[in-house]
């Protein structure tokens, strides 16, 4: 974590936790649309157990 820049611990995020927010949203409208839809969310084992060097990912 010493290591991790602000900017770098912002990407993560951004990619990990906004992105799937972010893509739920704009299909949303599709969705109500057609009456259905399913969003699947897979995420890491990472979320379970943290590793070394990783802590901006595991969050």
């Amino acid at each position: 974590m010493e290591e991790l820049t602000i900017p770098d611990w912002d990407r993560v995020l951004a990619v990990n936790l906004r992105e799937p927010f972010a893509l739920a949203k704009a299909v949303f409208p599709h969705m109500r649309c057609t009456g259905r839809g399913t969003i699947v969310n897979v995420s890491s084992v990472a979320g379970k157990r943290g590793w070394a060097n990783a802590s901006a990912y595991c969050t």
